[in-house]
């Protein structure tokens, strides 16, 4: 019933008999071709995923400048009228507060359209 062998020679040998298997050549694997070859073209290159995303992420010039001139609408709107802009700083940060206090995940969202609709309602700013 001792199974431990002392030997401090024989502690890397394993105390039962091993089967040695034969090594077995590794071949290489043929991969069938296939007999249409595939031809790329940039209508194909086009529809591809990682096209889709670059032309996402690309701004060209007219879209470049209706976002600019929607933010200078804004800034201009706020230089106008200063007041309603510290409003709608206020009721947002009131509301975020309540809303973060409440534990809400759209806190932040909740409270833009909050102070949006309290602009538009009383100020007919837009």
């Amino acid at each position: 019933m001792r199974e431990i062998n002392n030997n401090a020679a024989g502690l890397n040998k394993p105390t039962y008999p091993t089967i040695q298997e034969p090594k077995k050549e590794s071949q290489p694997v043929v991969e069938p071709k296939n007999e249409q070859t595939s031809v790329t073209t940039s209508e194909t290159l086009s529809k591809s995923p990682e096209a889709i995303i670059g032309r996402s992420q690309v701004i060209d010039a007219k879209s470049k400048a209706l976002q600019l001139s929607e933010v200078e609408k804004d800034v201009n709107a706020m230089l106008k009228n200063p007041e309603i802009a510290k409003e709608y700083n206020k009721i947002f940060d009131l509301s975020l507060d309540v809303l973060t206090k409440q534990g809400d995940k759209e806190a932040y969202e909740k409270s833009t359209l909050i102070a949006d609709a309290y602009c538009k309602e009383f100020h007919q700013a837009g």
